[in-house]
């Protein structure tokens, strides 16, 4: 059962949820416009849409009422009826589904709604504030209405929303002509020639009003619990045997009659910024009116041609169909990242929403199931993690960059509509499209598609020379910039040209830039030209030799980079450093591979370690086990050692146990690239 027992009504505040309570939050937070002058009534509607935020009017037509408007018309104050954030707000909505509560009916005498009743001939619905919401309406409405029937069939309670039109003091009009859980109830009762008790409330709080929007399988008054976080109190209406929130402004109560569609109602502008066409509806009659002693009437803004993002419907929509979004998503097993419904399109035909791939194709997945599993939308968009999709200008360039509509659109097509879509022209039926707006899964490397921004310079600097920042390798030139802490990028780009020019700076396919760093100092501003082919081959390697025999580091690596630059045989180089360690004493060539191995970076360290060698004979084993080393560090190739003598054949010798296996990554000439 929903219903709590008695005693705990005691328990409940009857004001915290009031609409007046609410009101006087938003008005804290500077979120309305407040109207102490007289305002007649047939000017609501355009002070209304003039103001983007909510409004009071504190004395409105003859009866000097107090009427607001637009307190679900934006998303920061539907946020602040749920008393969370933007970050946070889906989170709470999916936490309180997750834990329903209870209803708690209260006696008609504890009940703040019924502080005043009216029934019977004393009935006036002329003295509330109906009035024409649009230039063209077909009548004076109340747009704020929230309906609560019984169905028989499962004596289950449904909770809507509804506008109501003025005919006369005890009746008026009411749209049951969209598919509903309502329209169903109202047709099976009029097919068996009954009436339909109804009651509808006006002024509740925006959390009430946002639970009337779902459909829920369940009991909805007690849904409107669950919304809220807390028990609801509720009570009996006077005249048919329907619960309402006691802690409503008002109520009307009375029933649809057995006749059906008999009455025209419309046109009305619609959620869509449309006026919806006219068409036969119900007609309501009155029996009842209760209301609190210090009433506060409450009204909507609908759709308004183009100001839809001002709007309550558009903006609980939104919300709505947003979490309901990333629940389909999590359920299919897509990984969601955000979900926004434009105003534009009513607030629920529209949705973006962006995801993180982990496989090919998982955007039209999250496209069907969107489809699949809220009926309402029209147009999907699916995005990347890194597009902002509240952002228009983001969204727009991403559709521009990333989208080719013969591969990425999706059409559907002899899909129901919805019956307040122009666009449909009578139809029952129509199309609805889906747009993979997202990169090509797996081709980054293949397609840059990433977006480009200004670097945000902050921090005092790290390196004092373009040389020391260039070591820590950066990937862009303002990274670059930034950490020479500069405040004038053109400096460095000259420093980097004359780095270029002495050819002591390079750069590889992905932008990397690499200096030669300390081993740099050594290097002439301008290196001879290095043919080798020609003289200059023998010469330089007649030269290296010398300047390792005559222990000279400085000299030995200028001949070696010489070489590198020069484009030379990292093989052939290979060979001749083993000629040398074959010459060093035993033992000498572990402190050159060691050395190669644990600072490839720094060939110096290679020159300094073959020019501290002893020129003593050394065994075969040393050669060989140098050339091996040393091969390996420098080029990447294992060097097949030769099956020893007396060997049995098929069997190979086996590297000594100091031996490394060929490094994995890229040869040591990256380094001075």
């Amino acid at each position: 059962m929903n219903t709590m027992t008695m005693p705990a009504a005691s328990k409940l505040d009857l004001e915290k949820f009031r609409l007046r309570r609410f009101v006087d939050r938003l008005i804290d937070m500077g979120e309305v416009e407040v109207h102490d002058e007289p305002v007649p009534l047939t000017s609501l509607g355009t002070m209304i849409e003039r103001t983007e935020k909510a409004v009071l009017f504190r004395n409105a037509g003859p009866e000097k009422l107090e009427i607001v408007a637009k307190t679900g018309a934006s998303r920061k104050r539907l946020i602040a009826a749920f008393d969370t954030t933007e970050e946070k707000i889906y989170d709470e909505y999916f936490k309180r589904l997750a834990n329903p509560k209870p209803f708690v009916e209260i006696p008609s005498a504890d009940a703040p709604v019924h502080a005043v009743q009216i029934s019977g001939k004393d009935v006036d619905l002329t003295k509330l504030p109906f009035y024409p919401h649009h230039a063209y309406d077909g009548s004076c409405y109340i747009s704020s209405a929230t309906d609560y029937v019984i169905d028989p069939a499962t004596g289950r309670r449904n909770v809507g929303c509804r506008r109501l039109s003025l005919r006369n003091r005890y009746e008026t009009g009411t749209n049951v002509t969209a598919p509903s859980d309502l329209k169903r109830i109202y047709t099976a009762a009029v097919a068996r020639g009954e009436r339909l008790p109804i009651t509808f409330t006006l002024g509740t709080h925006p959390i009430d009003f946002f639970a009337a929007t779902m459909r829920h399988p369940g009991d909805e008054l007690a849904l409107i619990a669950t919304m809220r976080g807390e028990a609801v109190p509720v009570v009996k209406s006077l005249t048919n045997d329907i619960l309402v929130p006691a802690d409503a402004e008002m109520t009307l109560e009375g029933y649809l009659d057995e006749r059906g569609y008999v009455e025209p109602e419309g046109p009305f502008g619609e959620y869509m910024g449309y006026y919806g066409s006219i068409h036969m509806d119900p007609v309501f009659h009155c029996t009842a009116i209760t209301m609190r002693r210090d009433m506060l009437h409450h009204t909507l803004q609908h759709g308004s041609a183009f100001v839809l993002d001002q709007t309550d419907s558009q903006n609980i929509s939104a919300i709505r169909v947003e979490a309901e979004a990333m629940r389909v998503l999590r359920v299919a097993g897509r990984d969601p990242v955000a979900a926004y419904s434009r105003h534009t399109s009513g607030g629920s035909n529209t949705l973006r929403v962006s995801i993180r791939q982990k496989s090919f194709g998982e955007a039209r997945l999250a496209i069907a199931a969107l489809f699949g599993g809220i009926a309402r939308l029209k147009h999907v968009f699916v995005f990347d993690e890194d597009i902002d999709i509240r952002n228009d200008l983001q969204v727009e360039w991403a559709l521009g960059t990333r989208f080719q509509a013969d591969k990425d659109l999706m059409i559907l097509e002899g899909i129901p509509g919805m019956s307040m879509d122009p666009s449909l022209q009578g139809r029952r039926t129509g199309a609805k499209s889906g747009f993979d707006c997202t990169k090509p899964f797996g081709r980054n490397g293949e397609i840059p598609l990433t977006r480009s921004a200004a670097k945000v310079f902050s921090g005092p600097a790290r390196f004092q020379t373009v040389e020391q920042a260039l070591g820590a390798s950066p990937m862009f030139y303002a990274d670059l910039v930034e950490s020479l802490g500069s405040d004038d990028g053109r400096e460095v780009a000259c420093k980097l040209d004359e780095l270029r020019q002495s050819g002591r700076l390079g750069r590889d396919h992905q932008g990397n830039r690499s200096g030669r760093g300390t081993a740099g100092a050594f290097i002439q501003r301008r290196a001879p030209i290095y043919d080798k082919s020609q003289e200059g081959h023998y010469n330089l390697i007649s030269a290296l030799h010398k300047t390792v025999r005559g222990s000279d580091p400085d000299a030995a690596l200028y001949y070696l980079c010489r070489m590198l630059d020069g484009g030379e045989d990292r093989l052939f180089i290979a060979r001749r450093l083993v000629r040398m360690a074959v010459a060093m004493a035993s033992g000498s060539w572990q402190r050159l591979t060691a050395l190669a191995s644990s600072t490839p970076s720094q060939p110096s360290s290679i020159a300094s370690a073959a020019s501290e060698a002893v020129p003593t004979p050394a065994s075969s084993n040393t050669g060989m086990d140098a050339r091996e080393q040393i091969s390996s560090i420098l080029c990447g190739l294992r060097i097949p050692r030769p099956v020893p003598m007396g060997a049995p054949r098929g069997i190979t010798a086996t590297a000594p146990a100091s031996a490394s296996a060929a490094p994995s990554g890229p040869p040591l000439r990256r380094a001075f690239l």
